[in-house]
């Protein structure tokens, strides 16, 4: 499978590798990470060692020590010595390998975000993610609790339900945004006298703000062709009967 990238994601990508890289060279081998068992017991390396600069396998004094040195909690414990000398060009390194770390780190998760704000065919994710259809489908059941909720008074459920027809809508913006603007241009009044309608608590209101939403969609079917496929046979009307019925739409 080949990504599409754009050449600022490559350029990001390029430039946070070839930094890590020059971490990688800079930066001091850590010192210290256990404890200097030379300083302490008065042994050359080479007793426990093999090797003579330490590490490496352990001779047979080094394995008896290193037994030993399990069960003393206050050697195994031990700290390595203080380094001697000025430190403060040490410190002075560290912070600036920081900064570069930190700066790495935003321009990856630059990178990425970049790559996942957007639609993509070629990732099987994204190929995954609802289309216009499945969230049309999620609008009727919103549609049909809003109504049935408004017309038992309701006005909670009825809000609920004009928020959640937003949200939905919403996940058309990212995995559609062809459709974007007439959705939007369609939603958007429409949510509003909805949720005035609903805010105010007059039924007379939301049926009317609830008839121009349904007669927006139908316009919008008749207007258009998703995938090849007419949507003129698309027809909304108001609903005659719940689609739930363990839901008490009146809220008692």
């Amino acid at each position: 499978m080949t990504l599409s990238l754009s050449n600022r994601t490559v350029l990001l990508i390029a430039l946070a590798a070839a930094i890590a890289v020059a971490l990688a060279l800079i930066r001091p081998t850590p010192t210290g990470a256990v404890p200097d068992y030379a300083a302490k017991t008065g042994e050359a390396c080479a007793s426990c060692h093999v090797n003579p600069a330490g590490g490496g396998a352990l001779t047979d004094q080094g394995k008896a020590f290193q037994s030993a040195a399990a069960s003393d909690s206050t050697l195994a414990a031990a700290s390595a010595p203080a380094p001697s000398g000025d430190t403060s060009e040490a410190t002075a390194d560290e912070s600036a390998i920081d900064a570069i770390e930190s700066a790495i780190n935003a321009i990856v998760e630059e990178a990425i975000a970049e790559k996942l704000s957007s639609y993509n065919a070629d990732v099987p994710l994204w190929r995954l993610q609802s289309g216009t259809a499945p969230r049309m489908m999620e609008l009727t059941d919103h549609f049909n609790l809003m109504w049935f909720a408004a017309q038992a008074g309701n006005w909670i459920l009825a809000d609920f339900e004009v928020y959640r027809s937003d949200e939905t809508l919403k996940g058309i913006d990212v995995t559609r945004p062809a459709r974007t603007a007439g959705l939007r241009a369609w939603w958007k009044p429409a949510e509003t006298e909805l949720r005035e309608a609903v805010k105010a608590e007059d039924l007379e209101a939301f049926t009317q703000a609830y008839d121009r939403a349904i007669a927006g969609c139908n316009s919008c079917h008749v207007a258009s062709v998703g995938g090849g496929i007419s949507l003129k046979g698309v027809k909304v009307t108001r609903p005659t009967t719940p689609l739930f019925d363990n839901l008490d739409y009146a809220g008692n």
